[in-house]
């Protein structure tokens, strides 16, 4: 839009205008409120489109209603009048939800009213939501179809925690009109299954529950040990926000966020401190949190049996504090006109009146929302003058949860003020005002602002009254906390007053000659390098005044928390992994004489990574940590960016690098810093080695054979070759799963930090807490997982050296390297690698495949060997069939894989791993860890029987009747342990027959089955009743052959390392 007018273009005064985000572009509320503060009481050429726009600026007026709502003509051009009460709704090209049912156990209670289940509810509610967005519309005013692009995530919570089944049911799927139905299909067949395995884990509850009353401790061991069944309602809805938090991390950037809560309203409040900064991690993130309800919303409260009485404030307050919507009732749209349904209106339109009264039902109905209160008292609490330009103070105010309530431009036409609102609690908000001079000048860094405090009287008494006595817990929490959100204010508008001061001192960025060379300006700490303390690098001249001043700019820069970069600055992030240094340290995966591990070592990738940073910034702020780069050659320049490297964990190879560009730098000068900054990353490669032997060039009259280069698999390329890192598209640091120490029990995926933990008696709610803050098991019930375990049995005959695990283990490692894997981390011997795969929708067209790829995260966890010397958790089943082998002594190796559950089929694979192409997100661990797991014991051993546990699904073509047996218990087991015998002498006679025919057929085959003798009583070991079908099956067949896929590349791999 542009603001020059012409003489012909006729004159409109605006009552709703309707304003486009572009695709691709990152426009944050601090963006949508800067288009509406340029343009407001100007004249905004507008001209009515017929279509989409697509490209062009970030925001685009795509429509306007007049006061008298006279329609529009696309021939015309008007100049539209944005007037302070023009209510201004912005529309996203695509938008990211994450729906969470909430399958707690009130939600089997009976509704009265509709006479049914209240679970019978989550599902149609569900489609309903889903079924009205996928809708194309009309924007109000407008004649093109509107018709956005959505993801979504839809998982369940459940409080049961003995419950391990994943709760994904479906993640980062694009629905359209097309598909609708068959993902809300998938999500039905899983949500059954879901519901199949909860009813046995509640079976376990149960049974547990008894047993627990019957043992004579002390009333709060009891009460521990039952938290550790089931959660409380205020852990349930934190789990439920953290949840939804992380599966939106997950989905596609440059998106308008939402959590979708489908609750029956019981939940409960969190503590102060929790539930505040769960709110502000949520706002941070411009999540806009909604809740449907599901039940009656009947006046009549006798349907309320047993308490269960809906939180219903608390819901309306989290769905107003984020711009979200509480639907009380939740109906089935089956217009089939093009206007906007009641789920358009409530997840796609956003504007600033949300966050003040939040979304209103527009359809006659009975409903709880309406409300009548107390009158609020209003205090003034504060009263100064921020040294910065309105426009940063309301972007700082809007990044932190403030919306706007009003605009006025008073004193005749010469200030503008400015209130906002930031509702901190349903009984209390914070009102700040903001004036300045009008028209806005950006030299006028002067900002008077009011801080008003607007709640019931009850509470303004308590926090205001020093003489009174807080006797409760949670209450004086809540008045502490508020405190601090007071507090924060005046800080926070400080530092803001401290950034904007950078243009406005020579001191501050005229860098002085010693820090222009490359020395830092501040040192890292010996004793604790990721300390966020700011020393004065003694190399420098700290007698020098100048100096001193540069330093007291960028001192606060340099120990800001990035967690709250977001406040002050746009953020930005680059994930990636460094490449291991080579060779792999001995030691790597098992222990040395001392009993300790060696780490991965990324030294080489991690100094050229340095040194790459320090030729891409403008001076470096604190050695090998951060960075800062001026935007422009201008004296002064006008922005910059700060840049801090993140690791992980303590020398890991993960990596975070966390941008953050100075308030009101344009997107597109940030766009193009980043790029470029992906660019030089990318071109690094490993430093060359005087050793190395530089490949000599032939010349040849061919220049298209010139062209061609051979690709090299990962583990046959040069120095030259190989990146010094790779760069991630997915956040890989929030899902990754990191072990500080090897689990006690691997039949058990649990937090191992659990047992850690201090069995000292804490408070109920801290029990609640600490059950939902827990990220392993929230990890382990978002990721699919699968863990194998192979025992060798230690005996007299038989010893099995360290040296021979360290050899298997190392080869395990190397066939992960060559799938393409990379190491993300390694403590404690235990070693994980992450991979990137690309997934799409099996329906997509090839012609789109960039466009509508995404990635998928697999993560491979070695542990180092793991000695069983107890049969604690060995569960009654398996007691029976491990009655023949020692319990103590056994050697066991194990490893497991972690999937994201992404949508779609895996496609674009190398030739390394081209037996993932066409596999779903749950198939892709059987793939990537059973066969190639299963060749390293038998190339190295010719004369033993070694016990080996195999997958069920792989031994289950030995009759129709076992299968079943068998595929019942998969459904509730994710770790199978099933020893057979073999003995070496019926494999290892094939490899020299495998060997010469892999070379003949290598070319043409990828896969190749080969047949496997196993005698029938090699495998009777699952159980006493599959022993007895399996002696029947044995009279007449005494010969079993195992076809088994195995990649031909593996082969010759082994084969030739043997």
């Amino acid at each position: 839009p542009q603001t020059e007018v012409e003489e012909e273009s006729e004159e409109l005064l605006a009552k709703d205008i309707y304003v486009l985000m572009q695709k691709g572009c990152r426009v944050s509320r601090n963006i949508r409120a800067s288009w509406y503060f340029k343009n407001i009481q100007s004249k905004v050429r507008f001209q009515l489109p017929l279509e989409l726009p697509i490209g062009g600026y970030e925001l685009s007026l795509v429509s306007v209603i007049p006061s008298d709502n006279t329609p529009l003509s696309p021939d015309k051009t008007y100049n539209v009048c944005v007037e302070p009460h023009t209510f201004v709704t912005f529309l996203a090209s695509i938008y990211r939800l994450a729906f969470i049912l909430d399958i707690s156990p009130s939600v089997i209670s009976v509704d009265l009213d509709k006479n049914q289940v209240l679970y019978d509810d989550l599902l149609s509610t569900l489609n309903n939501c889903i079924r009205g967005l996928v809708k194309p519309f009309q924007i109000p005013g407008s004649s093109f179809i509107f018709k956005p692009e959505l993801y979504v995530t839809v998982m369940v919570q459940t409080p049961i925690i003995q419950s391990k089944r994943n709760q994904v049911l479906v993640q980062g799927v694009q629905i359209t009109e097309e598909n609708v139905e068959e993902v809300l299909l998938s999500v039905k067949e899983k949500l059954k299954i879901f519901e199949q395995s909860l009813y046995l884990a509640s079976r376990t509850v149960l049974t547990l529950s008894v047993s627990f009353n019957d043992i004579k401790e002390d009333d709060d061991i009891v009460l521990l040990k039952k938290n550790e069944l089931i959660m409380t309602p205020e852990a349930g809805l934190v789990n439920m926000l953290r949840y939804g938090i992380l599966s939106l991390q997950l989905l596609p950037e440059n998106s308008c966020a939402g959590i979708i809560v489908i609750t029956d309203g019981l939940v409960g409040l969190p503590d102060a401190n929790l539930f505040e900064s769960l709110l502000t991690q949520i706002r941070n993130s411009t999540i806009s949190c909604s809740f449907l309800k599901i039940g009656s919303n009947q006046p009549d409260f006798g349907q309320y049996g047993f308490g269960h009485v809906p939180h219903v404030e608390l819901m309306q307050f989290l769905a107003t504090a984020t711009f979200g919507a509480y639907i009380a009732s939740c109906p089935k749209d089956d217009s089939s006109s093009f206007q906007p349904n009641i789920y358009h209106k409530a997840l796609y339109f956003w504007n600033f009146q949300k966050g003040l009264e939040g979304f209103k039902y527009e359809l006659t109905h009975h409903s709880d929302e309406d409300k009548t209160g107390l009158d609020n008292v209003r205090k003034k609490h504060l009263e100064n003058i921020v040294l910065a330009s309105i426009d940063s103070v309301i972007s700082l105010r809007l990044r932190e949860g403030y919306t706007i309530k009003e605009v006025k431009i008073i004193n005749g036409g010469n200030t503008i003020e400015v209130k906002m609102v930031f509702p901190w609690r349903q009984y209390v908000r914070i009102e700040y005002v903001a004036r300045s001079v009008w028209p806005l000048d950006s030299s006028v860094h002067k900002t008077n602002v009011e801080v008003i405090i607007e709640g019931s009287y009850a509470f303004l008494h308590e926090i205001t009254c020093q003489k009174l006595t807080i006797r409760s817990h949670y209450r004086s929490a809540n008045v502490q906390r508020f405190w601090q959100t007071i507090t924060s204010v005046s800080q926070t508008d400080k530092l803001l007053a401290h950034l904007q001061s950078f243009s406005t001192n020579t001191n501050y960025y005229k860098i002085p000659e010693s820090i222009r060379n490359g020395i830092p300006l501040f040192m890292v700490s010996q004793f604790n390098e990721t300390s966020s303390t700011a020393t004065l690098n003694t190399q420098l001249n700290l007698k020098d005044s100048a100096l001193t001043n540069f330093a007291s700019f960028w001192r606060p820069i340099v120990m800001l928390d990035t967690n709250i970069w977001q406040k002050w600055m746009h953020c930005h992030r680059i994930g990636l992994v460094l490449e291991h240094d080579m060779p792999l340290p001995k030691y790597l995966h098992i222990p040395n004489s001392s009993g300790r591990f060696h780490p991965i070592g990324c030294m080489q990738a991690l100094t050229s990574l340095n040194s790459a940073l320090r030729e891409w910034c403008t001076f470096v702020l604190k050695e090998n940590m951060s960075y800062i780069k001026f935007q422009d050659d201008k004296s002064p320049p006008s922005y910059f960016c700060v840049l801090r490297v993140i690791r992980i964990s303590l020398k890991g190879p993960c990596m975070v690098l966390r941008l953050a560009f100075l308030g009101g730098t344009p997107s597109s000068v940030r766009k193009q810093v980043v790029d470029a900054l992906l660019v030089k990353l990318q071109g690094l490669k490993f430093p060359h080695r005087g050793t190395q032997k530089a490949e000599k060039k032939s010349p040849s009259k061919d220049s298209d054979v010139q062209k061609k280069v051979r690709r090299k698999s990962p583990l046959m390329r040069d120095w030259a070759e190989i990146n010094c890192c790779t760069l991630l598209i997915k956040p890989v640091e929030k899902i990754l799963v990191r072990y500080n120490r090897v689990p006690r029990d691997m039949m058990i995926v649990d937090d191992p930090a659990k047992d850690e933990a201090s069995v000292s008696i804490t408070p109920q709610m801290s029990v609640s807490t600490l059950s939902a803050g827990s990220m392993f098991r929230m990890l382990s019930h978002y990721l699919c997982h699968q863990r194998w375990i192979w025992t060798i049995q230690q005996s007299s005959k038989v010893q099995v050296g360290m040296a021979f695990i360290g050899k298997v283990l190392q080869t395990l490692t190397k066939l992960r390297l060559q799938e393409g894997f990379h190491f993300a981390a390694a403590e404690s011997g235990v070693v994980n690698l992450v991979l990137e795969v690309d997934m799409m929708d099996g329906d997509t067209n090839d012609n789109n495949e960039d466009d509508n790829c995404c990635k998928c995260v697999v993560q491979y966890v070695i542990f180092p060997p793991h000695t069983k010397t107890t049969r604690e958790s060995i569960s009654e089943d398996d007691e029976e069939e491990m009655e023949t082998m020692e319990a103590d002594g056994e050697i066991q190796i194990v490893t497991e894989c972690w999937t994201e559950p992404q949508y779609g089929v895996c496609k674009n694979n190398t030739p390394e791993r081209k037996h993932l192409d066409g596999l779903k997100s749950d198939q892709i661990a059987h793939a990537v860890s059973f066969v190639h797991s299963f060749l390293n014991f038998y190339i190295l051993y010719t004369t033993y029987y070694i016990p080996i546990k195999i997958h069920i699904l792989h031994i289950t073509y030995l009759s129709q009747y076992t299968y079943n047996i068998l595929h019942s218990y998969q459904n509730t087991h994710t770790t199978y342990y099933i020893p057979i015998k073999i003995h070496i002498q019926h494999i290892t006679y094939l490899s020299k027959y495998t060997y010469n025919i892999l070379h003949t057929y290598q070319n043409t085959h990828t896969t190749y089955y080969i047949p496997i003798k196993i005698h029938i009583q090699h495998i009777t070991y699952l159980s006493k009743y599959t022993y007895y079908i399996l002696h029947t099956y044995q009279n007449t067949h005494t010969t079993y052959y195992i076809p088994i896929k195995i990649h031909i590349l593996h082969i010759t791999y082994l084969s030739k390392n043997t």
